[in-house]
C-alpha cells in the first residue's frame, strides 16, 4: 500500500512513475509488482517494463574506463597498490595479502606471486605506475601490506565501490559488483 500512496493515474502512468523515482532496483522492482497486482485487480491489463540495463543473470562487468575511475579514486596507496597487483597478475586477495618484499624487483619491475591451494608459482611484469606506487609503501614489516586478514582488502574494494556509486548516482553498482 504505501507504493500505491505514492503515486497517482492509471497503472501505466504509475509504472512510469516508479521508474522515474530515485529509487534503488529492488525497490522499483517491488513497486512494479504491486502495480502489476492493482492494475490485475481493476481488470486493466498492463505489461511490467524491464527496466534494468542487463536483466539477465550474468556477472556485471565494468568497462576499464571505470575500473581506472575507481582505482584513482582509492585514496589509500597500500590499497590502490593491492588492487593494481590484483589486476595486473590476477592474484586473488589471499595471494595479494601474503606478498612479502622478497617477491618484489623494482629493478626489473617483476613481482612473483607464490601459488597456493593448486595455484602455481609465477613472475609477472609490473607497470611503471605500480613500481611507483610500491616505492611509496613503507617497509615496516618482511610483508608488503600489513593488514589483518585478506577480507579487509575485499571490504575496503566494496566500501570505495559503494561511496564511488552513491556519488555517481549509479544505484545498480552500489547492488552488484563487489
Amino acid at each position: 500500500m504505501r507504493y500505491l500512496k505514492a503515486l497517482k493515474g492509471a497503472p501505466q502512468d504509475m509504472m512510469s512513475q516508479v521508474l522515474n523515482k530515485g529509487w534503488v532496483d529492488k525497490t522499483k522492482e517491488s513497486a512494479l509488482d504491486v502495480v502489476e497486482q492493482y492494475a490485475q485487480y481493476l481488470g486493466i491489463k498492463v505489461r511490467k517494463p524491464n527496466f534494468k540495463a542487463y536483466d539477465n543473470r550474468e556477472m556485471y562487468v565494468p568497462n576499464p574506463e571505470m575500473v581506472k575511475t575507481f582505482i584513482y579514486r582509492v585514496r589509500s596507496p597500500s590499497l590502490r597498490s593491492a588492487i593494481l597487483i590484483a589486476i595486473e597478475t590476477s592474484a586473488s586477495a589471499s595471494e595479494v595479502w601474503r606478498l612479502t618484499w622478497e617477491d618484489v624487483n623494482l629493478g626489473t619491475k617483476t613481482i612473483t606471486i607464490r601459488g597456493v591451494k593448486g595455484h602455481k608459482t609465477k613472475t609477472y611484469d609490473i607497470s611503471d605506475e605500480l613500481v611507483t606506487l610500491l616505492t611509496r609503501l613503507l617497509k615496516e614489516d618482511r610483508k608488503i601490506f600489513t593488514i589483518k586478514d585478506p577480507d579487509h582488502i575485499n571490504d575496503s574494494i566494496d566500501d570505495y565501490r559503494k561511496r564511488l556509486a552513491k556519488e555517481t548516482g549509479n544505484s545498480d553498482s552500489i547492488e552488484s559488483i563487489g
